[in-house]
């Protein structure tokens, strides 16, 4: 015959299960919202880090030094795009462009951090 659970472990093992289902319901709610409904628009305020939405023309676009990194200008702000971010359709100056980044400073300039493609909307 089979070994029936003690009470302790059938109520340790039902708070496990809807523990699993509450983690699960939550990661597909915030998979669905998606990360722009937590950002807010950049600024020159905006803090390092701060996950922020930014909407503008490319101006010019140009490749970093060391290569496989893009430097764009876009609506006056510059955004840096690594070759991490896989980027497969470079950006052209009139575009206009939807994205997603980290605000950061670099050498004294405020800036916009790409870290994924998807993150990046033309249009």
């Amino acid at each position: 015959m089979g070994k029936m659970l003690a009470p302790e472990e059938r109520y340790a093992l039902i708070l496990l299960l809807s523990v699993a289902i509450c983690l699960t319901s939550a990661t597909l709610i915030l998979e669905s919202v998606g990360k722009a409904a937590f950002s807010s628009p950049f600024s020159r305020d905006s803090p390092d880090g701060a996950l922020v939405s930014f909407h503008g023309v490319v101006e010019s676009v140009s490749m970093s030094r060391d290569g496989g990194h893009s430097i764009a200008r876009i609506g006056g702000v510059t955004v840096f795009i690594p070759g991490s971010a896989g980027l497969m359709k470079p950006l052209r100056a009139g575009e206009t462009v939807t994205l997603l980044g980290k605000a950061s400073t670099y050498r004294g300039e405020r800036e916009i951090v790409l870290e994924t493609a998807s993150d990046l909307q033309r249009g």
